[in-house]
């Protein structure tokens, strides 16, 4: 009696009564992919999804956010014509990325959810610092909530959670 492979093929059966047949080689395969997976690095510091914005007047936006949400300014890179070719802010633990605007990269702003400890005292400070109104401050389900605009063309719904 010769040797009989141990196992060759796996079954997998779902709910709906489909099945799906892999032989070894390509059970591995999976594998060998979850295992790249686990293997990705993050720095620390860093979060592994950040938004990217190019603005007009970068340097204008990050002394916004200074204003307004405490930002911390984490690094800038300058281009030779004195524009912001890389800058990265902090609110909490997040980071944002951003860069002035060219010709080659023109703008595009974003959208945001901030949950900050008084969504009235952000309101003031942002409409303070040249933001426009687009939702005044008001009671929500999920908390005390407003909308704004920055005035680089971001959208910001500041949320005191309830």
């Amino acid at each position: 009696m010769g040797s009989e492979p141990a196992i060759t093929y796996i079954i997998r059966v779902r709910q709906n009564g489909t099945a799906t047949v892999l032989n070894i080689n390509q059970l591995i395969s999976v594998a060998d992919k979850l295992d790249a997976m686990k293997e990705m690095k993050v720095p620390e510091g860093y979060q592994q999804l950040m938004p990217y914005l190019i603005i007009k007047d970068a340097a204008g936006f990050i002394s916004f956010m200074q204003q307004v949400f405490g930002a911390e300014e984490i690094m800038k890179h300058m281009r030779s014509e004195g524009v912001i070719m890389h800058a990265e802010i902090k609110i909490g633990e997040c980071v944002i990325m951003l860069a002035d605007s060219t010709s080659e990269y023109p703008p595009r702003t974003g959208g945001f959810f901030i949950y900050v400890a008084d969504a009235d005292e952000t309101y003031n400070k942002a409409i303070a610092a040249g933001a426009v109104s687009v939702t005044p401050v008001s009671d929500q389900p999920y908390g005390r909530s407003c909308g704004i605009t920055d005035p680089f063309g971001n959208i910001w719904w500041p949320t005191t959670a309830a």
